[in-house]
């Protein structure tokens, strides 16, 4: 990998393991999977919206609270 990927997916594992969450590679052909992850980010798209009102552009500092 070059240096710059590198980083970012070291940085997104430290990100993942801070809030908790297990990461799991899942086929792209897996329905019921999709469906998992689609139903978990509208959660996650609602309670966005309902925290930020107008102010969309602070999402990155709500998301945290939320997952």
């Amino acid at each position: 990998l070059e240096h710059k990927r590198l980083h970012d997916l070291v940085f997104f594992k430290d990100f993942l393991r801070e809030l908790g969450i297990k990461n799991l590679p899942t086929s792209v052909e897996h329905p019921q999977t999709n469906g998992q992850a689609k139903a978990a980010n509208k959660v996650v798209l609602r309670e966005l919206k309902k925290r930020l009102g107008n102010a969309k552009g602070q999402w990155a500092d709500e998301l945290p609270s939320i997952l």
